[in-house]
């Protein structure tokens, strides 16, 4: 059988076939860990340092915590809210990296178009991006900080050649 996909677009099956059964298996032990934390911190009505049965739980930093409660304070207590918040930042971390991709190699558009599909198509997305886990928020704050860094210093290098 012959391949008739138009030369230059990427074959998106393989991507599509990983995808799919992580979606079907995906049971973190850490998600229900991470909703049992942020259920005591709303109960209790004391946001600034997390506890998990009664006792402080500093093992992860509280962003995560602070964004269920932010979206819980706007929809309500519910389970899609907290579920939604690392396919957000795994939207955003693509978004950023097509476009940190374009600012380094302008000349080369399909480098931000295959950028985003290998980190789409990588087995590190496809299974964390569907759970209430701070992995994708991690990966989303570490890539803009790098965008940010890119952006200084294309800034500094264009103050610096300019007369």
């Amino acid at each position: 059988m012959e391949n008739h996909r138009p030369a230059g677009r990427p074959d998106v099956r393989l991507p599509l076939g990983r995808a799919v059964p992580s979606l079907a298996a995906r049971a973190p032990v850490d998600e229900t860990r991470y909703l049992a934390v942020a259920w005591e911190m709303w109960h209790r009505g004391v946001f600034v340092l997390p506890y998990l049965n009664g006792a402080p739980y500093d093992h992860k930093p509280p962003l995560l915590f602070w964004l269920i409660h932010a979206g819980w304070a706007i929809v309500g207590v519910n389970e899609w809210w907290p579920r939604l918040i690392s396919p957000l930042c795994s939207i955003g971390s693509l978004l950023g990296l097509q476009q940190l991709a374009a600012r380094l190699w302008p000349q080369n558009l399909q480098a931000g178009r295959l950028g985003t599909l290998m980190l789409l198509s990588s087995w590190y997305v496809a299974v964390y991006q569907t759970g209430v886990m701070s992995d994708m928020l991690a990966e989303f704050i570490s890539n803009s900080f790098r965008w940010t860094n890119v952006q200084r210093r294309c800034h500094t290098t264009l103050a610096e050649n300019s007369p």
